[in-house]
């Protein structure tokens, strides 16, 4: 029988984790207070975390599709032959004025 320093019961040593640097070789609290605490421990930064993902997901995302506006290449590209197809003076803006 050992004492769980967390909620302070008699349990079985089955009821308890192993733990090499402790000197009877088991943890200080039983497995369900550890079990309880973790449970919380995860609740409560569960929204941050789904927060944090879904950002670097999102950024990952804009880094292997970037919107148009951020490819200055194809930007460049764009314009370059906007001026080739219209360099004989055929300007359609020319003509709608």
């Amino acid at each position: 029988m050992k004492l769980c320093k967390k909620c302070g019961e008699k349990k079985v040593v089955a009821e308890f984790h192993k733990n090499a640097a402790t000197k009877d070789g088991l943890s200080s609290h039983c497995k369900p207070c550890v079990r309880a605490y973790q449970k919380a421990r995860f609740e409560a930064k569960k929204a941050v975390v789904t927060t944090k993902k879904r950002a670097v997901a999102r950024k990952k995302k804009d880094m292997v599709n970037p919107p148009p506006h951020y490819n200055k290449q194809s930007e460049d590209l764009a314009k370059a032959l906007w001026y080739l197809r219209f360099a004989n003076g055929d300007d359609p803006r020319k003509e709608a004025a």
